[in-house]
């Protein structure tokens, strides 16, 4: 009995889905920016946890993906305390996206911002981001006891998502 082997299959090239159900306790900010619609390219999940941190995964992401027509999306979780309905505040959410689509305007790769009003940041993390995404995080690495942003990368990389992990020193 012979099988046929098909290389879309194998490396899941076909059927992408989201990773679960979309989560009814985050939700989307809709951003100001177009919406940029493609095919079969190179996508790179910037997840935000500084402004600092935030730029130089995008300066590094650029150098690698220049040439390969790639498209960023920065991912911001944008967290409500509970006491508070999930519509809170929108002025921060808003500001935060304006921040963040200020960074995306100057990048020479395109670059979209999502910015998601949520309880918990990493459920919402993994709740938006697609299966087996290609992600990039920048922050402190530290080899004794690992940051929050260290933790995050292992999260992501436990759910079976691509991670690069960018040291990003302190100022």
């Amino acid at each position: 009995m012979s099988q046929t082997f098909s290389f879309k299959d194998h490396f899941g090239l076909v059927g992408r889905t989201p990773s679960s159900a979309p989560d009814p306790r985050v939700r989307p900010v809709p951003s100001e920016q177009p919406g940029f619609v493609s095919e079969k390219r190179l996508e790179l999940q910037i997840v935000f946890t500084s402004e600092a941190a935030v730029k130089s995964a995008l300066a590094a992401a650029s150098r690698f993906a220049r040439d390969l027509d790639a498209r960023f999306t920065i991912v911001a979780a944008q967290v409500v305390p509970y006491p508070l309905p999930l519509e809170g505040n929108p002025a921060q959410s808003r500001l935060l996206g304006q921040t963040l689509g200020a960074i995306a305007a100057a990048q020479p790769v395109e670059t979209a911002v999502q910015v998601y009003v949520c309880r918990d940041p990493w459920d919402a993390l993994r709740s938006v981001l697609q299966r087996e995404s290609t992600v990039v995080i920048g922050g402190l690495k530290r080899w004794w006891w690992p940051t929050r942003e260290q933790r995050l990368a292992s999260l992501l990389r436990r759910d079976g998502h691509r991670v690069m992990f960018l040291n990003v020193k302190a100022a």
